[in-house]
C-alpha cells in the first residue's frame, strides 16, 4: 500500500483553510484547527500580521458546510503553488488547461464567486510565508499501520492515499483519492489509519447507495466499519473504539440503512 504527500499547492490551500474559523453552529466540512494555527504561528508569527489574517476573516464570514467543500476542491486544481500565483488575478475559467493539474476540479467549482477569489488571493499571498515552514515528511511506518485495515475497508487497496499535514485527525474523500492527516503531536498513526479506513468505507457506501444523503452515508459507514471489526477483527475493538468515541458512539440507523448494512457487512 502506497502513501504519498499531496501536491505543494494542496498543502498550501489546506494550510490557509486551517486558519478559517468555523461559523457559529459549526460546519462539518470546516478545516479550522486551532492547534495547527498555533503551530504555524510558532514558525511564521501571527497570521494577523500577514494578509492571511484579513483574508481568513472574510472567508469565515461566508463559510457554510457546502461552501467549505467547494473551496477545498481548489486544492486539486493546481499542483504547483507558483503556477496558481501566476494566474491569481486571471479569471479561473480562462486559465489554460496546460497550467492546471486537474481541469475537472477547476470546472467543478465554476462559476467563481467572491469567496473563491478571496481564497485564490490568500493562497498566492501566503506562499512566501508557507515556504518557511518545516518540510513535510512521511513516517516510515504509516503504510504499515494502514495495511491491516484494508481487510476491513477494501477500498484502501484501490483508492490513492495522500497525506496533508494540516488535516490532523480529519480525512477527505475524493472520487479517486483519500486524504488523511499527518501523525504528529495532535494525532497518532493509529487514529490516522482508522480515519483512512472510515473514508474508504464511506466510498464503498456511496458506491453501493449513491442516492444516500451525506448524513446517512456517514452514519452507515461508521456502523459498517464497526460491525466488520466485531465480525472479522475483534483484536482491534479497543483500538477502534478509542477512535470511534469522537464520533459520539453507535449511530442510529434507519430501516433502509440497516438493510444496506446487512448487504455490505460481509464484503471484505
Amino acid at each position: 500500500m502506497d502513501v504519498a504527500l499531496v501536491t505543494p499547492h494542496a498543502e498550501l490551500v489546506f494550510h490557509v483553510l486551517a486558519h478559517v474559523p468555523a461559523p457559529p453552529g459549526g460546519a462539518p466540512a470546516s478545516l479550522y484547527d486551532a492547534a495547527y494555527a498555533a503551530w504555524a504561528e510558532g514558525h511564521l508569527g501571527p497570521a494577523a500580521q500577514r494578509p492571511l489574517g484579513q483574508d481568513v476573516a472574510v472567508l469565515a464570514r461566508r463559510q457554510t458546510h457546502a461552501s467549505a467543500i467547494r473551496l477545498q476542491r481548489y486544492a486539486r486544481v493546481f499542483a504547483a503553488p507558483e503556477a496558481a500565483r501566476v494566474y491569481a488575478t486571471a479569471p479561473l475559467s480562462e486559465v489554460p488547461a496546460s497550467a492546471l493539474d486537474r481541469v475537472d476540479q477547476r470546472d467543478a467549482i465554476l462559476p467563481s464567486d467572491d469567496a473563491l477569489e478571496v481564497l485564490r488571493c490568500a493562497v498566492a499571498l501566503e506562499l512566501e510565508a508557507w515556504r518557511k515552514l518545516p518540510p513535510v515528511s512521511l513516517p516510515d511506518d504509516l503504510a504499515r499501520a494502514l495495511s491491516p485495515l484494508a481487510a476491513l475497508a477494501p477500498k484502501l487497496r484501490t483508492l490513492s492515499l495522500s497525506v496533508v499535514r494540516s488535516l490532523g485527525t480529519r480525512g477527505r474523500l475524493w472520487d479517486d483519492e483519500i486524504w488523511i492527516g499527518l501523525p504528529d503531536a495532535r494525532t497518532s498513526r493509529h487514529e490516522v489509519a482508522w480515519q483512512a479506513a472510515h473514508e474508504a468505507t464511506l466510498a464503498e457506501v456511496w458506491e453501493a447507495e449513491p442516492s444516500l444523503g451525506e448524513d446517512a452515508a456517514e452514519r452507515l459507514s461508521l456502523a459498517l466499519l464497526a460491525v466488520r471489526v466485531i465480525d472479522c477483527a475483534p483484536r482491534y475493538r479497543e483500538d477502534h473504539a478509542a477512535w470511534w468515541a469522537r464520533y459520539g458512539g453507535k449511530p442510529s440507523l434507519s430501516t433502509r440503512e440497516r438493510e444496506v448494512l446487512r448487504r455490505l457487512r460481509s464484503v471484505t
